[in-house]
């Protein structure tokens, strides 16, 4: 990945996770983008959904998409996404060979979330700039824990839209195979449920 002379690391939005989500379940709408596979070949979505893959949909938005080798002395130094300009930007994807769709969904859902989320206020703060994104964001680094855990919560969002996947999630006796529905790992499925079955029984 070329890294740019200049860059500047995610400045957080700082919303709540609600905010976040509900963001990020607007984006997919105005795209296009149908997470839920069953509900996107259905008749009642014919000539509404555009994007059936997030890959597809960020090329679209100009994003170059690369899978790159990093020793494991450099992982915590490396970048997974660089900002150029708004209409530019790049994620490296970890790996020698092509990892699964569902993970690569997962990790592209994040980054979009940084470009979407983060970048504007970089630019808001610095200018037009860069940004970069660590692939291991230092823990000890408050602001970083905000962006990643911002990243997550609308990787959550997009992929996983709360009413859908309840909806999902309680009309199967498989709940293992909604990571195929959705298309994100296994562990994404369930800490969905978990998160949002607390946040129901909370009120």
């Amino acid at each position: 990945m070329r890294f740019p002379n200049q860059v500047f690391a995610p400045t957080p939005a700082n919303c709540s996770r609600h905010a976040i989500e509900t963001f990020a379940q607007s984006v997919a709408e105005r795209f296009g983008f149908v997470p839920d596979r069953d509900a996107a070949e259905s008749p009642r979505m014919r000539g509404k959904v555009r994007f059936e893959r997030i890959q597809d949909l960020i090329r679209k938005i100009g994003v170059h998409i690369d899978f790159e080798y990093v020793p494991a002395a450099e992982l915590h130094t490396s970048q997974s996404l660089i900002v150029f300009s708004e209409e530019r930007f790049e994620i490296a994807l970890l790996g020698r060979y092509r990892m699964e769709e569902k993970d690569q969904n997962w990790i592209l859902a994040q980054e979009l979330g940084h470009r979407l989320l983060h970048y504007p206020l970089v630019v808001q703060q610095h200018g037009h700039t860069a940004m970069a994104v660590k692939r291991y964001p230092d823990d000890a680094d408050p602001i970083a824990r905000q962006a990643r855990r911002e990243a997550l919560w609308f990787a959550f969002g997009f992929l996983t839209p709360a009413k859908a996947f309840m909806d999902a999630y309680r009309a199967t006796t498989r709940p293992d195979a909604l990571e195929y529905r959705f298309n994100v790992p296994r562990r994404v499925i369930e800490l969905r449920y978990q998160y949002l079955s607390e946040l129901k029984a909370s009120g």
